[in-house]
């Protein structure tokens, strides 16, 4: 599943939650919001969390989300036609991305205007590194196709994108399979967010930051061949 909608020949992808544990349930909506724009979130159990109380502010989560949310009672049939209504305006798989939003490409040529890269293979500076990625995007270690980038000779404002002492060597890894930037410096992963034409919500709506899991881990140059 995770292949195919990487490859972005899925229409669309509608996320299943339970309305009454939420926050469980939106672990999946977020990883998958990692590979495509293309994504529904469906809050199910709607009825069933008023019965306990619970009240789930769709629009809000759907704002924090930057996705279409739609709350429903399956058992009911309550809200199946508002689902409808919100899958057949999933834009098509080939439709533009919004104005202004930039490619990894285009990001790797951002970060060469501020800092000189010099690229690794992940496997050569950390195994650690390479299994946070897998857990951080959902798939086995073995169909990730990562490449590191230490961040070196930094320009005045690349150098003021970084958090000093965090780590000795700076770096970004690049997922080429999801096309998702890893770094472990938080001003640089907020940089690189707002760099790719996303919002300040879109910071927010992130799983937990990469930078925070590997704030410990410090992976070394490759060896020289």
């Amino acid at each position: 599943a995770w292949e195919y909608i990487s490859s972005g020949q899925a229409q669309g992808v509608v996320v299943v939650c339970d309305a009454t544990c939420l926050e469980r349930s939106l672990i999946l909506a977020l990883q998958v919001l990692e590979l495509t724009r293309r994504v529904l979130v469906c809050v199910n159990l709607m009825d069933e969390a008023a019965r306990l109380g619970l009240q789930v502010d769709l629009a809000g989560l759907s704002r924090r989300l930057g996705t279409p949310v739609v709350g429903v009672s399956a058992g009911r049939r309550e809200g199946l036609e508002e689902l409808k209504e919100a899958m057949a305006r999933l834009p098509l798989p080939g439709e533009e991305e919004p104005a202004g939003r930039r490619t990894p490409e285009e990001l790797l040529l951002w970060l060469e205007e501020r800092f000189t890269l010099t690229e690794a293979p992940v496997e050569a500076a950390s195994p650690t590194l390479r299994r946070a990625t897998a857990l951080s995007l959902g798939q086995p270690p073995e169909a990730l196709s990562p490449v590191l980038f230490r961040l070196e000779e930094p320009s005045p404002e690349g150098a003021a994108l970084l958090e000093a002492g965090l780590a000795p060597f700076p770096w970004v890894l690049l997922e080429r399979g999801s096309g998702r930037f890893f770094t472990n410096s938080p001003a640089l992963d907020r940089a690189l967010v707002l760099a790719e034409g996303l919002t300040e919500e879109d910071i927010a709506r992130r799983t937990t930051p990469f930078w925070r899991v590997l704030s410990i881990v410090d992976p070394q140059p490759a060896p020289e061949t």
